[in-house]
């Protein structure tokens, strides 16, 4: 494999001249790291070694945070690591690495590092593989290990690790192991050195979400020694804790779940078990399972039980473990996958079901032994896996195997999207790859329609994306695709395609796709609503020693748009608008706006996302200037025009976060079609 789909500053040359040999359309993307990438402030050190990258995630603006891996520090293991953040390759630093000291300046002498329990001496790197960060406004959360003056490393009045929350720059102390809990005198007995992407929670307004072990005071053997804890630095609370009650004392929470989400109104969906035990009116075995929606004051919603009618069903109940979705949507709705028994549940036939909702009600979406549009006539939906993907718009993406006469091991499974009632095949096993002339979706031995993380990833505007085997040549590659409305399935990335420079060539030897767990904003971590994700491909090795990897930033939809930053010393950022040849011919007008894509401005039918300030109405003013250049015009034939955005020499406005959408008009019936919306960066 020989083509290149995803362009960077680095590789740029080699890639266009491969792309035109193999006559492929790349897409556009940035390397935002990569190995051997110095670092500016200690000279000889660079990015390298084993592992060199940890899976990053990504806000709506397309800012970036993750850890590296650092080769030829002075300090070895205990100053190896670093945390990053950025937008686009010439922004992305360094902003803490391992052996600095502690973020929040208050622990005088106390450095990020993993200590010796029977000596307190430092062991290695303190700075975590998994982090948070919120939808937008820059906030970051993440658990990091302690060493030094007053840190306790073992048995009682252990302190040595805690959650640190803030912007890159201006990072507190949230929580500590040995802080006091909320109430009742207990205190936080839980190893922070690393929290949970699927069990914490961080919303754009800096809510934060984390699990804790307690104990000491009120804590009453294993009745009540966990808890969830919620709230801002200085302001923390118990969301809920094992021993609370529900349902006006009857039942009580026994063990804490695996998720949590949550949303900008503060609204919190997580799974919990509940006591056989405890309470009134104590749960069974067969109905003890709960998903909680819990509002701001803690005022806690069962969103479904075990147990209870299945809805969409004719005398069915949920019956065993729910699964939650990836996703929580800011009007507090979200899905899950439960099991059913009883009434019309046949085993082994329709006995389970996606079903999505939130205080309004919950609605089946699909169940196992569906037709489902576009499987062959007396095909159905045979298993529907746990991975399930939610958004804002309603919508479901999930892995599902089918069932039917000529199904085999090498066409059952498919990629589903939809809303109740209009769920269909996205992807399926044996079916041609896009991109790949000969190749098919699948593997020499089947089951290739997820390779990797095993959940589709799907954002408000219905776009997809997910990691199947391609199968060409009686060979499998890895591969990454996105699926869009309008533009259908789309190759991104292949195993074994050539990356390049003026110095060498590598080929890409596996993916690690955009992270699956949610963010605050209904979309992942790794995939955000605006259409960009982020990604990690690895290459062949040089030398051998090292583990050659790069995070690389894509977006999906009609307006690509790169570099993500720009200096404020001037630069520009090229767009490239592909509106489909449905719009050949129409008019169309790109906008920007310096306050964000949120709410946006209605236009008849359509919604702009964009806000109307200042550089809206500036951009308007100077369409096809030299700061705007080609910024309305005409599209072609193809339904396709390139413009740019020229930004003078302004060192003053660093800092500066912009957004671009673009409209199309037909001149005879108005607004056809509105893009989503891209951002860039003046640094």
């Amino acid at each position: 494999m020989t083509s290149t789909r995803i362009l960077t500053p680095l590789l740029l040359a080699f890639a266009a001249a491969n792309a035109a040999a193999q006559g492929l359309l790349p897409t556009q993307g940035e390397v935002l790291s990569a190995v051997d990438d110095p670092i500016l402030s200690q000279p000889g050190v660079t990015i390298g070694g084993s592992g060199p990258f940890d899976t990053p995630v990504m806000d709506l603006d397309g800012n970036v945070l993750f850890r590296a891996r650092l080769l030829n520090t002075t300090g070895g293991t205990l100053t190896e690591r670093g945390m990053f953040f950025g937008r686009a390759n010439g922004d992305v630093h360094m902003f803490l690495q391992a052996g600095d000291q502690e973020p929040s300046l208050t622990l005088p002498g106390v450095t990020l590092n993993t200590s010796s329990s029977s000596t307190g001496s430092p062991t290695g790197a303190g700075l975590p593989s998994s982090y948070m960060i919120s939808p937008y406004g820059g906030l970051i959360m993440f658990g990091a290990s302690l060493n030094g003056p007053g840190v306790v490393y073992t048995g009682t009045g252990t302190n040595s690790t805690a959650i640190y929350w803030g912007t890159p720059n201006a990072l507190v102390i949230l929580a500590r192991r040995g802080d006091l809990a909320p109430s009742g005198g207990s205190t936080l007995n839980t190893s922070f050195s690393s929290i949970s992407q699927q069990a914490s929670a961080l919303s754009g307004q800096g809510v934060a979400v984390f699990k804790s072990a307690l104990t000491g005071g009120d804590v009453n053997g294993t009745e009540n020694d966990n808890a969830w804890i919620i709230g801002t630095p200085g302001n923390l609370q118990f969301l809920i804790r094992e021993g609370d009650t529900l349902l006006n004392g009857d039942v009580a929470i026994a063990t804490l779940g695996f998720n949590a989400a949550i949303n900008d109104a503060g609204m919190v969906v997580h799974d919990e078990t509940l006591s056989t035990t405890l309470g009134t009116n104590p749960a069974t075995a067969n109905d003890d399972k709960v998903i909680l929606l819990t509002l701001p004051g803690n005022v806690h919603n069962i969103l479904m039980r075990e147990g209870d009618a299945a809805p969409g069903t004719v005398g069915a109940i949920y019956s065993g473990s729910p699964t939650l979705a990836q996703g929580f949507s800011q009007t507090g709705q979200t899905a899950f996958y439960s099991a059913t028994a009883n009434g019309d549940t046949v085993p082994g036939q329709n006995d389970g079901a996606i079903f999505a909702g939130g205080l309004g009600g919950v609605q089946m979406v699909v169940r196992k032994g569906d037709a489902i549009t576009g499987l062959a006539v007396g095909e159905n939906l045979a298993t529907i896996t746990t991975g399930i993907s939610y958004t804002d718009n309603g919508g479901v993406a999930f892995v599902g195997f089918v069932a039917g006469a000529n199904v085999t091991s090498d066409n059952d499974a498919a990629i589903f999207a939809g809303t109740a009632g209009n769920v269909r095949v996205i992807a399926r096993e044996g079916d041609p790859a896009p991109g790949v002339p000969g190749g098919v979706i699948g593997s020499t031995s089947g089951g290739g329609i997820v390779n990797g993380t095993g959940t589709p990833k799907m954002n408000e505007r219905g776009q997809i994306m997910f990691q199947p085997t391609v199968l060409l040549n009686s060979t499998n590659y890895n591969a990454l695709y996105s699926y869009d409305p309008v533009r259908g399935l789309e190759l991104q990335l292949l195993q074994d395609e050539s990356f390049g420079s003026n110095v060498n060539t590598q080929q890409v030897t596996n993916i690690s796709g955009p992270l699956q767990f949610p963010s605050g904003d209904s979309s992942t971590l790794g995939f955000n609503n605006n259409g960009d994700f982020i990604t990690r491909p690895f290459f062949t090795a040089t030398p051998a020693a090292s583990s050659l990897s790069a995070i690389v930033k894509g977006h999906i939809g009609a307006m690509q748009a790169t570099p993500t930053s720009i200096p404020g010393t001037g630069g520009t950022q090229s767009f490239q608008l592909d509106a489909g040849v449905a719009n050949a011919g129409f008019i169309y007008l790109i906008a920007g706006t310096a306050s964000g894509t949120r709410p946006g401005l209605p236009f008849q039918q359509l919604q702009i996302p964009l806000n109307v300030d200042f550089w809206f109405n500036g951009s308007l003013a100077a369409a096809n200037s030299a700061m705007y250049a080609n910024s309305f015009g005409f599209l072609d034939a193809q339904g396709k025009a390139s413009a740019s955005f020229n930004f003078p020499n302004y060192p003053a406005f660093a800092g500066l976060s912009l957004n671009h959408a673009f409209v199309v008009l037909d001149p005879s019936t108005g607004p056809t079609m509105v893009s989503e919306p891209t951002s860039v960066l003046i640094y």
